[in-house]
């Protein structure tokens, strides 16, 4: 019999099967690190949905918005009147305490 041959094949199997063993503890170890990962994330993305979600369903930008097109069209008149201008100041005295009350009453 050729018992050093069969010696041989089984030491060098044995190594084949520790490296294996050492790649599949290393691959466990990487799929565990992305799973984590993965959980983060997709917790970061829920949260990030429920918050556009939040202001999507914001009562308050359409307020935000007139402001916004009040101050443009003050910005954008030419020599604007005494009157106009009085007004517009109005105007905008006016949504700007509906946008603080609206903001004051989510928070």
């Amino acid at each position: 019999m050729n018992y050093g041959r069969q010696e041989t094949a089984i030491s060098s199997l044995t190594a084949r099967n520790d490296e294996l063993n050492k790649d599949r503890d290393k691959t466990e170890k990487t799929m565990d690190e992305m799973r984590k990962s993965y959980e983060t994330l997709r917790a970061q993305l829920e949260a990030s949905n429920s918050k556009l979600q939040e202001l999507k369903h914001d009562r308050c930008s359409p307020l935000a918005e007139q402001v916004r097109y009040q101050a443009l069209t003050v910005t954008a008149s030419i020599n604007p009147s005494s009157y106009e201008t009085a007004n517009a100041q109005e105007v905008l005295k006016g949504y700007q305490a509906s946008l603080q009350a609206c903001y004051a009453a989510r928070y």
